[in-house]
């Protein structure tokens, strides 16, 4: 974990700020390497100002892509409380790409869902 986390680092370091203005092929290349090194717990803040930029910059593609992340990120670590103020402040663009959608509805409709869980179990401990 403690290899992990230092490359993860240094990963980090070298990729962020190569190409300021292709936030999504820079995105897409660091979170390849995220994912291969297995350290997504470290990635939040670094997801979360790339979408900044992309909500700025009105990168539509980029902003689409982070969402999923962030969201599956959330899900995965059962964060479900970031998940649901991820989804309140932030609007998905309407222009993404039908697979984007597809997946903003699936992470939409689990988070849902493990609310819905959650509601019906506190309802249950008060019988």
């Amino acid at each position: 974990m403690e290899l992990n986390l230092k490359l993860c680092v240094v990963i980090k370091q070298t990729s962020v700020y190569t190409d300021q203005w292709s936030a999504v092929s820079t995105v897409t290349k660091s979170c390849e390497l995220y994912h291969l090194l297995t350290c997504w717990y470290f990635v939040f803040s670094f997801l979360h100002s790339r979408l900044r930029t992309c909500t700025l910059r009105s990168d539509h593609e980029g902003q689409s892509t982070l969402t999923n992340l962030l969201l599956r990120n959330y899900l995965t670590y059962n964060l479900y409380d970031q998940a649901d103020k991820l989804v309140s402040k932030t609007t998905f663009p309407e222009s993404a790409s039908n697979n984007e959608w597809a997946r903003y509805l699936f992470y939409l409709g689990k988070q849902f869902t493990v609310d819905d869980i959650r509601i019906i179990n506190v309802r249950l401990s008060f019988f």
